[in-house]
């Protein structure tokens, strides 16, 4: 079922490429970026910038939708060979798609569930939350790719060690606060005056933001919630500035 999904959305998403404009174009490659580690990212990218004219970008997607196509199937196929119940048996798309209070659920006493780069990214997409409801929409990890902060607490992220992502994932695990997970005005805060309830592991990240580099203290936490493939409306150029491969000027 799965393999077949991502064959038939490579698919569509190919036929229409002549109808997509600048939101959708921008949209289907961040969505599809976010969804491959460091290196992966960097080499299916290129030189790719946001700010290329439509004809470009549409070129670029012709060649990125089958190359990442095959990474995730790919990355099904490691998936399924890992067998069982656990993250370790899901595919990066799996991990977009769910909800922070699912996935964290699992990693509760349970760190080996993801990999290093794994790791860096549901961190900086727990930066983004700032609600019980965010904590609990299955949106969220698709919907962050929209904003800048997201990509500068994840660039921060990715140029530390694993030690160091290690330390982090546990002062999160630890700072977390035990509550009812059914009723958000159960929950305890997490910290002083914050107001801000959690279900288990929603930490907030005035706590352990300290561990990133000062350029990320300017970063937002509040984003909406988006359907993977269809580009978010009334995006402008500013809302979607972030990463240094989108800001370039097409020379």
């Amino acid at each position: 079922m799965k393999r077949r999904h991502i064959r038939q959305r490579a698919e569509e998403l190919l036929g229409r490429l002549d109808r997509m404009d600048d939101e959708e174009l921008r949209w289907t490659v961040r969505v599809f970026a976010d969804c491959l580690p460091p290196a992966q990212r960097a080499s299916c990218l290129g030189p790719y910038e946001e700010r290329w004219a439509l004809d470009a970008r549409r070129a670029f997607l012709a060649a990125f939708i089958p190359r990442y196509t095959q990474l995730a199937l790919a990355n099904l196929d490691r998936a399924e060979a890992a067998g069982g119940a656990g993250l370790a048996a899901l595919t990066e798309e799996d991990l977009q798609g769910m909800s922070l209070a699912e996935k964290w659920s699992h990693l509760i006493g349970n760190a080996t569930g993801l990999h290093p780069d794994q790791w860096r990214r549901e961190l900086a997409r727990l930066f983004m939350c700032k609600s019980y409801d965010l904590f609990h929409d299955a949106g969220l990890c698709e919907a962050v790719v929209e904003y800048p902060a997201y990509h500068r607490v994840r660039d921060a992220l990715e140029t530390n060690s694993e030690a160091a992502i290690a330390r982090l994932v546990d002062r999160v695990v630890r700072e977390a606060a035990p509550s009812d997970r059914r009723c958000p005005s159960r929950s305890k805060p997490l910290s002083p005056g914050s107001g801000t309830s959690s279900a288990g592991i929603l930490a907030s990240p005035s706590r352990w933001t300290g561990c990133l580099p000062d350029r990320c203290s300017d970063c937002r936490s509040t984003v909406p919630t988006r359907s993977r493939n269809r580009a978010p409306p009334g995006a402008t150029p500013a809302s979607w500035e972030s990463p240094a491969w989108t800001c370039r000027p097409h020379s």
